[in-house]
């Protein structure tokens, strides 16, 4: 944990990180990949401010400047609009 933050490790300790599953249902069975929710990636970054906060409390870690960011290790997936395919948007 000498990294200079740990989320994303936190996220995929938690099961909520990028992961493959095997999924059995009406159209049988397969492996299926699947990221993180901003779910995720909020439980983890509670999860992460709570273990640094106990890790501060007994002088392992120095304390976070003031307003520096959680940071995942990664970047989160960004919204691409879609491309011109010839669908009108429903609103």
């Amino acid at each position: 944990m000498d990294a200079p933050d740990f989320a994303g490790e936190v996220l995929q300790d938690m099961g909520r990180g990028y992961r493959e599953e095997i999924v059995s249902d009406e159209d049988g069975t397969r492996w299926e990949r699947f990221g993180p929710t901003i779910d995720g990636y909020r439980a983890a970054a509670r999860e992460t401010a709570h273990i640094r906060a106990q890790l501060q409390l007994r002088g392992l870690i120095p304390p976070r400047p003031r307003g520096q960011a959680v940071t995942f290790g990664f970047l989160p997936p960004r919204y691409e609009p879609p491309t011109d395919s010839g669908v009108e948007p429903p609103f």
